[in-house]
């Protein structure tokens, strides 16, 4: 049989063997003459795509060794390091960065987004050592920073700001890390935040919202009291004239309204 031939899928036997992990038979099948940069007829896809999909770290090796290109797009636009990254393959991902597969920077940001909403602390690490920005900004306004205050992964916080983040960015709002941190009542973020100079004093620009506001609106009674601690001023109006206590009361949170009072806060 040819070594290059197609089934009624449009597959051929590198394109199996890459997808099952075969990587002795892989080895064997280019011995013979088969192509390593064989394509789907249907989705472009080459042997390199199926094995980085699937985290076949042997069959990568084989394949980049046998000159196959770790730039290749399919028909979607999408690389072997796309898919590698995507299904988090770790050890395919160091593979084909190491062989120049290389991401443009909005292609890197969305990986690195994706990664930190997930929670992929692995994937933000690697991603941090191959040179993503960690002051990246990201379409919807802020920065990574922002994004990992938000869903409250102290990790990838920390890792954030080993590789330089800026704890005080503001966002396209006029926000910072730490007022997303309040938002979403994660203390041990924002315990981390100010202990790497997060200024709890900062406003929005849009509406003049201290984190204490966030915090004092949502309830997020622990957040709150660190905020405080930190010397943050219960006493700012927003833009609005309001002021945390009264933002705590309007909400019901009476237990937040009752430790913003023990700091002397005014409605």
């Amino acid at each position: 049989a040819q070594v290059n031939a197609k089934d009624a899928a449009g597959s051929a036997a590198l394109d199996e063997a890459a997808w099952k992990g075969q990587a002795a038979i892989a080895t064997v099948l280019l011995k013979r003459g088969a192509d390593v940069m064989v394509r789907n007829k249907d989705t472009g896809a080459t042997p390199l795509h199926e094995a980085a999909t699937k985290g076949h770290a042997d069959v990568v090796r084989v394949l980049l060794a046998s000159g196959a290109d770790a730039n290749a797009y399919d028909n979607s636009s999408t690389t072997p390091l796309d898919e590698a990254l995507r299904y988090r393959h770790r050890a395919v991902v160091g593979l084909l960065m190491e062989k120049s597969g290389k991401m443009s920077r909005a292609a890197v940001l969305r990986q690195m987004q994706d990664a930190i909403m997930r929670g992929q602390i692995d994937m933000v690490a690697l991603l941090l050592e191959k040179g993503a920005n960690p002051n990246a900004r990201t379409p919807g306004g802020g920065m990574l920073l922002h994004d990992a205050a938000l869903k409250g992964h102290k990790e990838i916080t920390e890792l954030l700001l080993a590789a330089g983040a800026d704890v005080n960015a503001l966002n396209s709002a006029g926000g910072t890390p730490l007022h997303d941190a309040a938002l979403g009542g994660h203390a041990n973020v924002l315990a981390l935040l100010l202990s790497k100079g997060a200024n709890p004093a900062v406003t929005e620009r849009e509406t003049g919202a201290t984190p204490l506001h966030h915090a004092a609106s949502w309830g997020r009674t622990e957040a709150l009291e660190l905020l405080l601690k930190a010397g943050a001023d219960p006493n700012v109006p927003n833009k609005f004239g309001t002021r945390p206590l009264k933002s705590a009361l309007t909400n019901g949170h009476i237990q937040a309204a009752e430790l913003l009072r023990r700091y002397k806060a005014r409605e």
